[in-house]
């Protein structure tokens, strides 16, 4: 699927990509999208105490600044 040969099948659909008037509709189906699934042992919410050298906490995405 990923190989490059069949990563994009239809290439009609490239000309839909990063258009602003999707930008919203994006934004929200991101937001929607991200889900906890079980706070074991009641991590959360984080303490900044717990955040040690040896217990690193990582936040990557295109919304990993915007905290709601």
């Amino acid at each position: 699927l990923f190989d490059g040969r069949n990563a994009w099948p239809d290439s009609s659909a490239l000309a839909t990509f990063n258009k602003p008037e999707y930008d919203e509709t994006n934004l929200q189906a991101a937001r929607e999208g991200i889900t906890l699934l079980k706070n074991s042992g009641n991590v959360l919410p984080l303490q900044n105490s717990t955040i040690t050298t040896a217990n690193k906490l990582i936040v990557t995405g295109p919304t990993s600044n915007v905290l709601t």
